[in-house]
């Protein structure tokens, strides 16, 4: 994504919202309420479909999570499994192979990136958190006043 990071809703409220634009309280469409956490679709196995059944669930209740999105958490979850795979094959026949690195380092790191990329795209980093808790279409906490407290 390009431009500069969102600025959270709190240092905005912090900095007086010199910019006077509207900091809306309406978040993103949610899923149709009652509508169940999507499954896994029947490629993900092992680590991957793990995975799944880790992330799927907390995206879903915050509202991040529908049928549309369901590939790129696939996505997400394959890569995951690769990268766990290459991992194991790296702890058993070591970094170097020869005077050579092996080859499933830049397996590793590859399939890191795009987990990583994915991860951002769904809410599971904390930069991606900042660019979905940031936006103005997401909700935030609501202002506080000067007097709340005061008669506590």
């Amino acid at each position: 994504m390009s431009g500069p990071p969102p600025i959270p809703f709190e240092v905005k409220l912090a900095r007086g919202n010199r910019g006077h634009q509207k900091l809306r309280k309406s978040g993103p469409p949610l899923p149709p309420p009652g509508e169940p956490c999507p499954e896994p679709p029947s490629c993900l196995t092992g680590y991957a479909s793990d995975e799944w059944h880790r992330v799927a669930p907390a995206l879903h209740a915050a509202g991040l999570l529908c049928a549309a999105d369901v590939a790129v958490l696939a996505i997400y979850c394959a890569s995951y499994q690769h990268w766990r795979e290459a991992g194991e094959i790296l702890a058993e026949e070591g970094i170097v192979q020869g005077n050579r690195p092996h080859p499933a380092v830049k397996l590793e790191s590859e399939f890191g990136a795009m987990m990583v990329r994915c991860a951002s795209q769904l809410g599971l980093t904390p930069a991606g958190r900042l660019r979905i808790t940031g936006s103005p279409h997401w909700p935030g906490p609501e202002p506080r006043s000067k007097f709340d407290g005061l008669l506590a």
